[in-house]
């Protein structure tokens, strides 16, 4: 099946945030890459990438299932990196 031009946008803006996240040496996970990809929604200036980046975030938050704690709620909620987890639990 021959894919839409904006659904093969949608997968380049995926693949750039996710090349962001190793550049950085982020974790690559759900919550992270919708952060990731929020932040984008605030430097780019073509329209059609900028609805792309906003697809890609509904169909990232599409796949996940039920935000399963408070904390990646809040991480989600306030496009707030996670804590390093430094094997302490309190």
């Amino acid at each position: 099946m021959q894919r839409s031009k904006s659904e093969r946008l949608v997968d380049v803006v995926l693949g750039d945030a996710v090349i962001a996240m190793l550049d950085s040496g982020d974790d690559i996970g759900a919550v992270r890459l919708i952060g990731v990809l929020k932040s984008m929604t605030k430097t780019e200036q073509n329209a059609e990438r900028l609805e792309a980046i906003m697809m890609a975030i509904h169909e990232v938050e599409a796949t996940l299932p039920q935000v399963s704690s408070s904390r990646d709620a809040a991480i989600l909620a306030f496009n707030a990196e996670p804590a390093p987890d430094n094997g302490r639990k309190h």
